[in-house]
């Protein structure tokens, strides 16, 4: 049996409140498989750190993008790459 939780089409811009699992939180969703933030207004992933039981996280339409960080080049002047 999945439990899932859709929260798609909402407008959502933060999900970081789903990183308090404490048994009095509502937002603990101990057995929680399936999460779909499908069309909303993220920017990043937050909140899902400690969701090790996902087994399906669906973030389609939303505002994510994937930087590239380039690694500092080494600046000495006796060094060639």
């Amino acid at each position: 049996m999945h439990r899932s939780l859709d929260l798609s089409f909402n407008l959502i811009r933060s999900i970081r409140e789903l990183e308090d699992d404490s048994p009095n939180s509502p937002f603990a969703y101990p057995h929680l498989d399936h999460l779909y933030l499908i069309q909303n207004k993220l920017s990043k992933i937050e909140g899902v750190r400690h969701r090790t039981g996902l087994d399906y996280l669906e973030l389609g339409g939303n505002r994510i993008r994937v930087r590239q960080i380039e690694s500092p080049r080494n600046t000495d002047p006796g060094h060639a790459d």
